[in-house]
C-alpha cells in the first residue's frame, strides 16, 4: 500500500505541474520535457563575477576530488602560474608538477589506506572519486560473479519499488526533498563557475524523464567548445563536489541531530517494512509492524532481539507479540549463516518513542520533527554522495566523461580517443552488469 501511495503522489504532483505550466514545457525527445526559464540569471551572473577567484579555485578542488594525482598533473599543466610551497625555486617547471603529483599520490594514498582496502585506496589515490567508483563497481561485479552479494553496486533511486528491478526504495517525503537539494546545488555549481569563467548561462530549468524529475543550468554550448580546456572542466569538475560537500555538511548536521535525538527519544520496539517471499512468516506474520517480544523477552532494540534469539535454533517455533498481538512462527537458516535463526522480516528498523519526560515539557510535535530532520539528514548525506560519486564514472555525458576526454586530450595520451572509448564500453559494462547482473546469476 505505501508503494502505491507514493507512486499515486509522485504522479499527482507531475500532473498539478503539468497542468498549470504545460505550455511552458518543450519535448527534446520522446518522454523528455524541459521547461526553461531566465529568471536567477541575474543573480547567478553578480555573485559569479564578484566571487570569481572563489569559482576558479572551486572548479580546480573539483578536477582534484574527481580525478586524484591524475587530475592534479593536468591542473598542473594548465595552470602555468601555480606554485605552492616554493619548491624547486619560483620557476612553474615539469619537474614541479611531477614532485607535486607524486607527493600527492603517495600521502594521499597513505591516508586512504587507514580507512579502505588497499584497492580502493590505490584506486582513489591515483583517479580520484572516479577511480574510487570505477573500482567499487568492478569490485562488486566481482562479488556477483561469485556469489558473495546479490545486489549490484549501482541502482535506481526511487520512492516506489519494482520488484526484482535494480531499485534503492526511498520514502517519498525524503526523496522529494533530497532530490531537490541535489539538483538545485549541482545545478547551481554548474552556473556559478561558468559565469566566473565568462561563459554565458543562457537558462535555468527543470523538467521531467518520464516520472523521473530533472533540473538544469544551461550555459551556453558554443561558448563553451571554444573555451580553454581547464575552463571546461572547472566547469564540469563543480556539481558532483557541491554534492559530496552538500554530504558532508548533512553528515555533520547529523551528528548534532542525532546526539540531539538520544536525549529526547528511547527505543520501542523493531519495525519491519515487509515479510521475506518463500519463508514461514508469509500468511503467519503481518505484512509490517513492530516487534516487542520475542518468547516472552522483551524487545525494544537490536540487541534486544538479538538476545532474544539467543540460543534460539532454525526450524523452531517462536511466540511473538507485534503490534501487540501475539503470533506463533517457524524460524528457518539464516542465509548468511545457516546456524543462526531467521524470522522472515525486512526493512527493519528500531522504533522509537518520546521519553516520557520530554513529552510532559515539549509535547510531541518538536521532538517528531527533530526526528524527521534526523531521518532526513541522513538521506541527505547517503543521496548526494552516491549520486556525486555516480556522476563522476568516465563515461559521456556524465561529468566525469566529459572531463576524462579533456585530461586525456591535453596530455597527449597516446591513441588518446581509443583509449577513452575503451574506458568508457568497460564502464558501460560494469554498470549494465551492476544494474542487470544479480537478474541472470
Amino acid at each position: 500500500m505505501e508503494n502505491l501511495t507514493s507512486l499515486v503522489i509522485l504522479l499527482f504532483i507531475i500532473a498539478v505541474i503539468w497542468l498549470f505550466d504545460r505550455k511552458n514545457f518543450k519535448k527534446e525527445a520522446p518522454l523528455f520535457y524541459l521547461r526553461r526559464t531566465k529568471k536567477g540569471l541575474n543573480i547567478i551572473s553578480r555573485l559569479g563575477k564578484k566571487h570569481e577567484t572563489f569559482f576558479k579555485r572551486f572548479g580546480d578542488l573539483g578536477i582534484v576530488l574527481s580525478f586524484g594525482a591524475l587530475g592534479l598533473f593536468y591542473l598542473l599543466k594548465e595552470r602555468k602560474t601555480f606554485n605552492p610551497l616554493g619548491f624547486f625555486g619560483k620557476k612553474h617547471s615539469e619537474r614541479n608538477n611531477q614532485f607535486y603529483t607524486i607527493f600527492f599520490f603517495i600521502l594521499s594514498f597513505i591516508l586512504l589506506y587507514l580507512a579502505i582496502t588497499p584497492v580502493l585506496a590505490l584506486a582513489t589515490s591515483l583517479f580520484g572519486a572516479c577511480g574510487f567508483i570505477s573500482a567499487y563497481l568492478a569490485e562488486t561485479a566481482y562479488s556477483i560473479l561469485f556469489g558473495v552479494v546479490e545486489a549490484g553496486g549501482l541502482q535506481l533511486v526511487l520512492p516506489f519499488e519494482v520488484s526484482r528491478a535494480p531499485v534503492f526504495y526511498v520514502p517519498i517525503s525524503y526523496w522529494l526533498v533530497s532530490i531537490f537539494v541535489i539538483l538545485v546545488v549541482h545545478e547551481f555549481s554548474h552556473a556559478f563557475v561558468s559565469v566566473a569563467e565568462g561563459i554565458k548561462v543562457k537558462a535555468l530549468g527543470y523538467g521531467f524523464l518520464a516520472i523521473l524529475p530533472l533540473g538544469f543550468a544551461e550555459p551556453d554550448e558554443k561558448e563553451i567548445k571554444k573555451s580553454k580546456s581547464i575552463k571546461k572542466t572547472r566547469i564540469y569538475a563543480a556539481g558532483s563536489l557541491s554534492n559530496i560537500l552538500t554530504a558532508l555538511v548533512a553528515l555533520a548536521l547529523l551528528v548534532v541531530s542525532t546526539s540531539a535525538a538520544a536525549g529526547v527519544f528511547e527505543p520501542a520496539g523493531i519495525s519491519y517494512e515487509s515479510l521475506t517471499p518463500d519463508t514461514p512468516a508469509i500468511g503467519v506474520l503481518p505484512e509490517t509492524g513492530i516487534i516487542t517480544s520475542v518468547n516472552e523477552k522483551e524487545v525494544t532494540d537490536m540487541a534486544g532481539l538479538a538476545a532474544a534469539l539467543n540460543g534460539v535454533m532454525p526450524d523452531e517455533k517462536i511466540k511473538i507479540i507485534i503490534n501487540g498481538n501475539e503470533y506463533t512462527t517457524t524460524t528457518f537458516s539464516n542465509p548468511e549463516n545457516e546456524s543462526q535463526p531467521f524470522i522472515g522480516i525486512s526493512k527493519v528498523t528500531v522504533e522509537s518513542q518520546i521519553k516520557e519526560n520530554i513529552s510532559e515539557t515539549f509535547g510531541t510535535r518538536i521532538p517528531w520533527l527533530l526526528m524527521y530532520l534526523s531521518r532526513l539528514l541522513a538521506w541527505l548525506f547517503f543521496l548526494n554522495l552516491g549520486i556525486g560519486l555516480a556522476n563522476l564514472l568516465p563515461l559521456k555525458p556524465l561529468d566525469g566523461g566529459l572531463i576524462l576526454e579533456e585530461i586525456i586530450d591535453k596530455l597527449k595520451i597516446s591513441n588518446g580517443k581509443t583509449v577513452f572509448k575503451t574506458i568508457s564500453f568497460l564502464m558501460l559494462g560494469l554498470i549494465l552488469f551492476n544494474l542487470f547482473g544479480p537478474w541472470f546469476l
